[in-house]
């Protein structure tokens, strides 16, 4: 158990270290990895998804923001994964309604203007 958690920790801030640098690639690789050894850690999921974003895999990242989202839910960077990984995938505003209204109930979630600008503006 103890080598499963240095392994998870060790993947874990590999994959952080990747994406940082723009190898979101091989951040996915690793935080894959991670999963592998903790499957419950949304914070892992929603770095994934992170990464699928940018790599422009905005089903991935859906899927993963989902998940992250299944197992903490309202999390504000949860939230902010699915709706990017929503606006990439330029679903029309009928199907973002129930993200929206996610948004507004959700009483933890304080984005600034810029953020939101962000979410709808890929």
């Amino acid at each position: 158990v103890l080598f499963a958690n240095e392994l998870k920790k060790i993947s874990h801030l590999l994959g952080n270290k990747f994406a940082s640098a723009g190898d979101f690639s091989q951040a996915v690789k690793y935080f894959t990895d991670a999963i592998k050894y903790n499957p419950t850690e949304f914070k892992l999921f929603g770095n994934r998804a992170f990464c699928f974003e940018k790599m422009q895999e905005y089903e991935k990242a859906l899927t993963d923001a989902e998940l992250c989202l299944s197992m903490c839910p309202g999390w504000d960077k949860g939230l902010f994964r699915k709706g990017r990984a929503l606006a990439g995938l330029k679903v029309n505003a009928h199907m973002l309604n129930p993200f929206i209204q996610e948004l507004l109930t959700n009483r933890t979630l304080v984005l600034e203007e810029q953020q939101l600008n962000q979410l709808f503006h890929i």
